[in-house]
């Protein structure tokens, strides 16, 4: 019986090599490159998104100047006619009004609402913070998916080569037909598995253009395992406090503050000062002059105690939320930063372990089939644990990119 030619391990294509076979096979959208850097930049260069936040921005900065604006001055005039008798009498008075306000409750509110932009822009940046993290992951799913895609149609490759050899050598009488109807029962199976794998690739690629503004999205280039371990866990948790949301809410507090300070000062009652000119016609005379005006509301009912109240309830809200969310953010970086160096770990251990076991099991299964030490099965067997190692070594890595990706959205974004 004539031994029959396999492809031998070091014919195994690189990575590099599957990705260009990939794209022969599985046409790409577009020859460019995408990065993960040029990825978020596209996605937070988008108007959509410019507008998001800064429309926000520009509604709390609208509020703060409404908050510290005088209240306009007033003219007014007044004509008054009598007549009846020998003599016609008559009034005419133009005055100025202004109020002002003497107990610094305008430039308290003014403050307080110059905190809530504060507070609108770390709420913008936490927005924009989400969205680069989602972009960053959707990079990440695609980029594991043309993996996947290329990881197959290596497979696929190997069983061509395999039943070519084993069609050779079923002409020559040396093989049965089983050895054939089994690899190409195999190659039906890898190739239904291409077809889902090419499925999750476009899916992949249509929600990173989702995010991205684009119909059509290039190839995606970058690695999928971190580089290396994330930062030590005491900076991370040092680092909480700075996250844009928890930012927002120390501004919500001390804006609560400011507002619970002007309604304690509503005992002061605001000053309106009038001047202006008055002219009377009396018995045919007629006489001119100045007219002034005081006028101090008497603070009997409305002494802000409810701006006392809501400036007050909004403090101690705000300043429980932050400590709620501050002690739940410190619970959340340990867990993920457990998580993420275990399954970074993992994954580079398993790439290095696994995959290179699934190797040697190829050429072992190879020279034991062409020696008729094995059967056909066995051989399937060992190809087909290649590419389940591989696409397993790709979902760990995958899974502890998303560890990473959650740790730096919890951390505001620091562990890269």
């Amino acid at each position: 019986m004539r031994p029959v030619v396999c492809s031998p391990l070091s014919s195994i294509p690189t990575l590099a090599r599957s990705l260009a076979l990939a794209g022969l096979l599985l046409p790409a959208v577009a020859s460019a490159q995408l990065t993960e850097e040029e990825a978020v930049q596209r996605a937070l260069a988008r108007p959509e998104v410019r507008d998001l936040v800064e429309g926000d921005v520009d509604v709390a900065r609208g509020d703060a100047i409404r908050a510290g604006l005088w209240p306009n001055p007033v003219l007014s005039y007044a004509r008054e006619r009598s007549s009846g008798g020998p003599s016609t009498a008559g009034d005419d008075l133009a005055l100025i009004t202004q109020t002002f306000d003497i107990s610094g409750r305008r430039g308290l509110r003014a403050d307080a609402a110059s905190r809530r932009v504060e507070a609108t822009r770390a709420r913008g940046a936490s927005t924009r913070l989400a969205l680069e993290v989602e972009v960053r992951a959707r990079f990440h799913d695609l980029l594991a998916a043309e993996r996947r895609v290329a990881a197959t149609a290596e497979a696929l490759q190997r069983i061509d080569t395999l039943s070519t050899a084993v069609g050779r050598r079923l002409a020559a009488g040396d093989a049965s037909g089983y050895d054939r109807g089994r690899l190409v029962r195999e190659r039906a199976s890898i190739g239904a598995r291409a077809a889902v794998e090419e499925a999750g690739r476009a899916r992949a690629r249509a929600r990173l253009g989702g995010l991205l503004g684009a119909k059509e999205v290039p190839n995606v280039t970058g690695e999928l395992l971190p580089a290396g371990a994330p930062p030590a866990l005491e900076s991370l948790a040092r680092r909480i406090i700075s996250r844009p949301d928890l930012r927002a809410l120390t501004e919500e507090a001390e804006a609560g503050s400011l507002d619970a300070r002007a309604g304690g000062r509503g005992w002061i009652p605001e000053l309106t000062l009038s001047g202006g000119y008055k002219e009377w016609t009396a018995q045919g005379e007629r006489l001119n002059g100045f007219a002034l005006g005081v006028a101090i509301p008497f603070p009997l009912f409305d002494r802000g105690q409810d701006e006392v109240l809501r400036g007050d309830g909004r403090a101690r809200a705000a300043r429980a939320r932050l400590a709620l969310e501050t002690e739940a953010a410190n619970a959340e970086v340990r867990g993920l930063h457990a998580q993420a160096t275990a399954l970074t770990e993992a994954a580079r251990g398993f790439r290095a372990d696994a995959l290179e076991t699934s190797r040697r099991l190829i050429a072992t299964a190879d020279a034991a089939y062409r020696g008729g030490e094995l059967g056909i099965l066995e051989l399937v067997d060992a190809h087909r644990g290649a590419l389940d190692a591989e696409l397993q070594a790709l979902d760990l890595e995958l899974t502890a990119r998303r560890a990473r990706l959650e740790l730096d959205l919890v951390t505001g974004g620091t562990t890269r």
